[in-house]
């Protein structure tokens, strides 16, 4: 039994270690800033297709002002004194429509160029807060590596010293050991505690607790453990 002990409470030292790996802050660190990156890639394609869209209607909208201030220009070089009333008056009306339609293409491209500006702004800050979390990645992995270096030795030991311990182990309670551990029973072993189960707390009934005798064990009732004196 002594034997099967040391093993557990080495076992129990390998497990900690090995949890404590996945435990790291630096674990969440990295998760987090993948999230992050992947976050501000997702936004800048979005950002790079709403601004190629942006800069196609700003281009319409260009060309059409372009072609109505073409026409403008080309139409106050005519000579209103050869005209009639009514040529004049619908000259002006054509002007005046020509205007209007100007003014509105005018504010619409002042609202596209507002949209560009937010959207490279947009773009830039996203680029920023890559670049930031790439770095915070970066620290978090390295301070990992680091760790993980400095814990993998101590994890080879304790794994070589149970290694050597199976040899002197009873088969029976050996196996036993493994599948109740694989079962999440762990630890497998609890020391009797003032009449109760040492891991749960659990009260042992008087009647058990006579059958608990020298290396014999009984069992818990409650958290199913193998209960030791």
């Amino acid at each position: 039994m002594q034997s099967m002990l040391q093993y557990q409470n080495i076992d129990m030292e390998l497990d900690k270690l090995q949890r404590s790996k996945n435990s790291l802050e630096e674990v969440k660190v990295i998760e987090k800033m993948k999230n992050v990156v992947k976050t501000a890639q997702n936004n800048s394609i979005k950002i790079e297709n709403d601004a190629e869209g942006l800069l196609k209607e700003y281009n319409a909208l260009k060309s059409g002002y372009d072609k109505h201030y073409k026409t403008i220009q080309q139409m106050t070089k005519e000579d209103i004194n050869t005209m009639s009333r009514d040529q004049i008056n619908n000259y002006l009306m054509k002007i005046n429509a020509i205007s209007s339609e100007l003014f509105m293409i005018e504010r619409n491209l002042n609202i596209v160029i507002t949209k560009i500006s937010t959207a490279l702004k947009e773009f830039e800050n996203n680029k920023k807060t890559a670049v930031l979390a790439r770095n915070k990645h970066k620290e978090a992995k390295d301070s990992y590596t680091n760790k993980i270096e400095a814990i993998e030795p101590k994890i080879a030991k304790l794994a070589g010293e149970l290694k050597k311990l199976e040899g002197s182990l009873d088969p029976a309670i050996f196996n036993k050991y493994k599948t109740m551990k694989n079962d999440g029973i762990f630890p497998v072993f609890a020391k009797l505690q003032n009449d109760a189960c040492g891991y749960c707390r659990m009260e042992i009934p008087k009647s058990k607790l006579d059958n608990l005798k020298g290396d014999s064990t009984i069992t818990c009732e409650h958290c199913r453990r193998i209960i030791f004196r």
